[in-house]
C-alpha cells in the first residue's frame, strides 16, 4: 500500500478554526492571472481556481483580474483610492514586468511576500509550506534534496530550509544525480511530469514531497506532478498531486490574507499538534 498526504485535511481544518474564531474577512481579494495556451498557465488557472473557492468560503469577495487589466491606467487608480492597500495573489507563472509595473504604480499586499512569521518574510507562500512541512517530518537530520533546487520556487526552498538548518541540497536537470539516491526525502519543484523516476531513489527515502502540478490533456488523470508515480511505492510517504502541497500552499495564502485583514493573532497550521492526515490506496 502507498500512503498519501492529505493536505486538504490541513486546509479543512484551518478554514474550521478561522470560521470558528468568526474572525471578520469581509474584504477584497484579488488573484491575478495571465492567460496563454500553453500547459503552464493552464494548470495556473486550475490553481487560482482553487484559491478563490477557499477564500470564498471563508467570506472574501474574490475578484479575478487578467494580467493586462493590471496595466490599465484607470484600473490602477481605482487601487489607489482604496482606503487600505488591496491584498493581491499574483498566481504563478506570471510576467514579472507587471508586477513590478504594478507594484510601482499601486500600494498592494502581495500575500507572496508578507508572512505571520518573520522567517518566512519575503518568501513564497509555497515555499513556506513546503518548508513547514519538512520542518514537521524532520525528527532527526535526513538529507534534504531539492530537485530543481536554482528554480524560481526550488531555490527559495532551498534557503529557507537551509536557514532553518536542515541538511539540504540542490540538484538541477542535466546535473550528477547520485546524491538524490542519498536522499531522505526528495522534493521536486521542477514543473516537468516524470522528472523523477524509480532508478533516482536509493534505499534510505523516507518522503516524496512533490511541488510540481502539470496538465495532461487528453489523460484519464489530467494533472500529474513532477514524480513518476511509480516512485510511490519506495517511500514511506508521498504528497500527491492534487490534494498534497497545493492545499497547503493556499493554506498558508489564507494565514497571510486573514492576519493581513483582521491585523491580530490567527490560527496557524501545525501538523505536529494534529494526528498526521493520511490515506492509504494500493498500488498506482
Amino acid at each position: 500500500m502507498v500512503r498519501f498526504f492529505d493536505g486538504r485535511a490541513v486546509l479543512y481544518r484551518l478554514i474550521e478554526e478561522i470560521l470558528d474564531q468568526s474572525s471578520d474577512t469581509k474584504q477584497d481579494i484579488y488573484i491575478a492571472l495571465h492567460r496563454d495556451n500553453s500547459n503552464y498557465y493552464k494548470a495556473a488557472e486550475v490553481s487560482a481556481r482553487e484559491k478563490g473557492q477557499a477564500f470564498g468560503y471563508l467570506g472574501f469577495n474574490v475578484h479575478f483580474v487578467a494580467s493586462d487589466q493590471m496595466l490599465n491606467r484607470d484600473y490602477q487608480r481605482a487601487f489607489v483610492q482604496l482606503e487600505r492597500p488591496p491584498l493581491v495573489i499574483f498566481q504563478r507563472p506570471f510576467p514579472e514586468t507587471v508586477v513590478e509595473a504594478f507594484k510601482r504604480a499601486v500600494p498592494v499586499l502581495d500575500l507572496d511576500t508578507i508572512s505571520t512569521d518573520q522567517i518566512f518574510q519575503g518568501a513564497s507562500a509555497v515555499t513556506e509550506a513546503v518548508t513547514r512541512l519538512l520542518r514537521a517530518l524532520t525528527q532527526i537530520d535526513p538529507l534534504v534534496v531539492v530537485v530543481g533546487g536554482r528554480g524560481r520556487f526550488g531555490s527559495q526552498i532551498v534557503h529557507t530550509a537551509q536557514n532553518m538548518g536542515l541538511r539540504t541540497e540542490s540538484v538541477d536537470i542535466g546535473d550528477d544525480r547520485e546524491i538524490i539516491q542519498r536522499a531522505a526525502i526528495v522534493v521536486s519543484a521542477v514543473g516537468k511530469p516524470g522528472i523523477i523516476t524509480p532508478g533516482d531513489l536509493g534505499p534510505g527515502l523516507r518522503f516524496l514531497i512533490d511541488v510540481g502540478f502539470n496538465v495532461i490533456e487528453g489523460t484519464p488523470r489530467q494533472y500529474c506532478g513532477d514524480i513518476d508515480p511509480r516512485c510511490y511505492r519506495l517511500a514511506r510517504l508521498v504528497t500527491p498531486v492534487p490534494g498534497g502541497v497545493g492545499p497547503l500552499q493556499v493554506a498558508t495564502l489564507i494565514e497571510r490574507a486573514t492576519w493581513a485583514a483582521t491585523q491580530r493573532e490567527i490560527p496557524r497550521w501545525d501538523i505536529s499538534k494534529m494526528l498526521l492526515p493520511l490515506y492509504s490506496r494500493g498500488e498506482v
